[in-house]
């Protein structure tokens, strides 16, 4: 009989004394090892962020401001449209 072994990835860090000392009175503190504990809150903190930015919300004015930029935009300043007709002018590869 062959038994199936998980694969599992190692994560070193280094940490000051003084870190290290409070990681383990934590760990000790929620009956945990300290590695369990780390492990533990670093996926809650890493599910945390990512929900952030996943789910990332205006208020409804907010909301209604940023559309309304997206439906009518600032029409381009007098010096940008000079400045890409320059670029162009000096770019472009169809010259005639």
């Amino acid at each position: 009989m062959t038994t199936a072994r998980k694969k599992i990835d190692i994560l070193n860090m280094r940490v000051a004394p003084t870190q290290k000392k409070l990681l383990e009175k934590a760990a000790e503190v929620s009956g945990q090892s300290i590695s369990a504990f780390v492990l533990d809150h670093a996926l809650q903190a890493a599910h945390r962020e990512l929900d952030e930015v996943r789910n990332y919300s205006l208020s409804v004015r907010d909301a209604q401001v940023f559309m309304a930029a997206l439906e009518n935009p600032p029409s381009a300043p007098a010096e940008l449209k000079t400045a890409f007709l320059n670029y162009d002018e000096k770019y472009s590869k169809a010259k005639p």
